[in-house]
């Protein structure tokens, strides 16, 4: 089952109750989200001046990751009642929340959360598994939720952010804040900063109720009534319609399904949803839409039925040759004739047409855009050829191009609003949802492969020139996913501003993070709705972190092949030893803590301590190697044992080995001068001491 981490935060009682922090937390919770999660918690505001009657519930997305729980993490906080409230988080991973419905009020109902603090007591790790997440019967919705509920949750996807007004939670309250995250689609849930009550708005809530003085919830309704929904096209008001008929059915599952299929159904199963609860509301009157074009072009005998005249008849037989010419101009000048009932119009038909076709190449050959090219943006089908299905990206020798995916789009909605397309609002979001089905998801698949790549570590020790190529390389391709991932954002930008840099697909690569920098030193939030709208906010965190720790494991192999030390060595070793991270791979393990106690030994190697013994009165007063030396011998026997037998380095083998054969400088100097001809000294393993080091290695310097 999977475990979550706990946190409490409150006021010390045994010091000063109204300074707060910190009080505990279990053991696995890591300093980056231990320091998030404080900061969320103070952002909640102070307590109202006669306490909270009831306790609030607040739910955020994490930032920060720990190792003990892989993945995006979620923090749901509870802020206990009284005067002096103690906050109790619990943070878990996106895959149990998800089981939750990513529902703070679910998961609130299978954990116990503490009233008081203990003092001298951490909250333990905790394991939980929920077999149901059905609401109880007191939250089933009914027919008054109607019109309520559904309101509340257009109002926050048309404005971003919906906050209530409200003195004291209640029942009531909470009850309706569940309601309306149950309601809310999927990837609204996904990022959602939500407070059931809060005395602050620092937080940036999307939902919940903020401390107003007279606030009740009495008044949620009316003011919902009286604010004006504007912007509401016909998907949203198709969806308010179904979820408005759902609640009123107390059908929760039914509403469960819609917000997954709103966000995630195809184009042409969001148009058969809305064609289908379309009749539920009464007061949206569907827009009439004029026929589309391929009903003209695929179907010339079928025009004025199309156009809504009468049916066509078809044309009578051309008579022989050989008739009268008296008999031809009667027929010509008969006003029946079959060809149509309407004197001209198949003529006027004709020169529409004909000058339609002439706009739109004429519009075509502005734009840069081919005639396929505006068919498939104008969602005609069976003219272009095969629908293309995007990039698909399943190894890392070629990363996707987002600049050419950008291109594409942003030629298609240079002319939008034209005789060969939608709208430029629903051009807008044509681009932007293409962008993200074939620049932003493929490059995501190929971010997750780097990750994995990045977790197998280090793979062989045996031949370490070719595994540091074979980093370096990888380090290259993270370099590479890190470039296109900035590029991504700014053409989302674009599109969704309406700048339409040119420019963008050709920019290098520092101007692509020059242009970055440039906008986020503006605007600070100018990329957050790129990173919220392809779901890219928790992936720009991986792959930095994935980066780094490529890129130390890289540092550190070809380090441990180094021929001579230096200060700058050690600094540079201790550096990529830092970066790798200390849940990779064994062999990388094994790396990074025979980094670490090598240093160690060169740095008491390089100690006066150890660089006098040469120079003692006599061989017996020696003591080789240095007492600091001999204490860290044990540690670096034990990573040396870290790793095979082929993969150890050399470099760790030899210092170790130097070390232990030096027991006394009395048996080195007996090895050579005790015996006449005995030769040099021989160690353990019946080498010859001075073959038994590093020899180019000068940072040695007992040798």
């Amino acid at each position: 089952m999977p475990y979550v981490e706990q946190l409490l935060f409150g006021g010390d009682h045994r010091q000063n109750p109204a300074v707060r922090g910190v009080l505990g937390a279990s053991a696995g919770m890591g300093a980056d989200v231990t320091a998030e999660v404080e900061r969320l918690c103070r952002g909640w505001g102070d307590p109202p001046p006669f306490g909270l009657q009831r306790p609030a519930l607040m739910s955020f997305p994490l930032t920060a990751t720990m190792p003990s729980i892989r993945g995006r993490l979620y923090v749901v906080i509870r802020v206990g009642a009284g005067a002096e409230p103690l906050f109790h988080a619990v943070v878990l991973g996106d895959g149990l929340y998800v089981s939750f419905d990513r529902n703070p009020y679910l998961l609130a109902r299978y954990l116990t959360f503490q009233e008081q603090w203990q003092p001298g007591s951490a909250p333990p790790r905790l394991e939980i598994e929920a077999d149901t997440h059905e609401f109880p019967e007191a939250m089933v919705p009914g027919e008054g939720d109607r019109g309520f509920i559904d309101e509340a949750v257009i109002q926050l996807m048309l404005g971003g952010r919906l906050h209530l007004p409200l003195e004291q939670a209640g029942a009531d309250s909470d009850r309706a804040l569940a309601l309306m995250i149950c309601c809310l689609p999927a990837k609204l849930r996904r990022e959602l900063r939500f407070a059931s009550l809060a005395t602050s708005g620092a937080n940036g809530y999307t939902l919940g109720a903020l401390a107003t003085a007279g606030g009740t919830f009495s008044g949620w309704r009316r003011l919902l009534s009286s604010t004006p929904s504007s912007g509401i096209t016909p998907d949203i008001a198709a969806y308010q319609a179904a979820i408005g008929q759902a609640l009123a059915g107390g059908d929760l599952n039914a509403i469960a399904r819609l917000s997954v299929r709103h966000e995630f159904g195809s184009v042409r199963d969001r148009e058969a949803f809305v064609a289908a609860v379309s009749e539920t509301r009464a007061a949206v009157e569907p827009r009439k839409l004029a026929p589309p074009l391929s009903a003209v072009i695929a179907t010339p005998g079928r025009t004025a039925a199309v156009l809504g005249a009468a049916p066509f008849e078809p044309m009578t037989p051309r008579r022989p040759v050989a008739e009268s010419r008296s008999d031809a101009v009667r027929r010509l000048g008969n006003p029946r004739r079959p060809v149509s009932r309407r004197p001209g119009l198949a003529r006027v038909l004709a020169v529409v047409f004909v000058l339609f076709l002439a706009g739109g190449v004429i519009t075509l050959r502005i734009n840069g855009r081919t005639l396929a090219q505006s068919l498939e943006w104008a969602g005609i089908p069976g003219m272009s050829g095969a629908a293309e299905n995007g990039e698909r990206a399943t190894t890392l020798l070629e990363v996707v191009d987002v600049g050419r995916v950008y291109e594409d789009q942003r030629s298609s909605l240079a002319g939008a609003g034209g005789g060969l397309g939608p709208s430029a609002d629903q051009a807008r979001r044509k681009a932007l949802a293409n962008l993200t089905a074939r620049g932003a998801t493929p490059l995501v698949a190929q971010i997750d492969l780097f990750v994995t790549l990045s977790a197998d570590g280090i793979q062989q020790g045996s031949r370490p020139d070719r595994e540091t190529e074979r980093l370096r390389a990888l380090a290259r391709q993270g370099e590479v996913l890190g470039n296109e991932l900035k590029r991504l954002e700014l053409a989302w930008y674009a599109l969704a501003a309406g700048t339409l840099w040119r420019d963008l697909e050709a920019l290098p690569d520092q101007g692509v993070i020059a242009r970055s920098d440039s906008l986020t030193a503006r605007d600070r939030t100018a990329l957050d709705e790129a990173r919220v709208g392809m779901g890219l906010t928790y992936k720009i965190r991986e792959l930095a972190d994935a980066r780094r720790n490529v890129e130390g494991m890289a540092a550190l192999v070809d380090l441990f092949q180094a021929s001579a030390w230096s200060p700058r060595w050690a600094g540079d070793l201790k550096v990529a030893a830092e970066k790798v991270s200390p849940t990779a791979s064994p062999l990388t393990r094994a790396y990074r803590n025979g980094a670490f106690q090598l240093l160690r030994v060169k740095e008491a190697e390089r100690a006066p301590a150890n660089r006098n013994l040469p120079y003692a009165a006599d061989l017996a007063a020696q003591s080789w190697p240095s007492p600091a030396i001999r204490t860290l011998l044990p540690d670096l026997r034990r990573a040396v044992g870290a790793f095979a037998r082929a993969d150890a380095p050399a470099l760790l083998v030899g210092v170790l080995k130097i070390h232990t054969d030096l027991r006394s400088g009395a048996r080195v100097g007996t090895g050579f001068s005790g015996r006449a001809g005995a030769g040099p000294a021989r160690g353990e393993s019946g080498l010859p001491v001075r073959c038994r080091g590093l020899p180019a290695l000068p940072g040695s310097d007992p040798l």
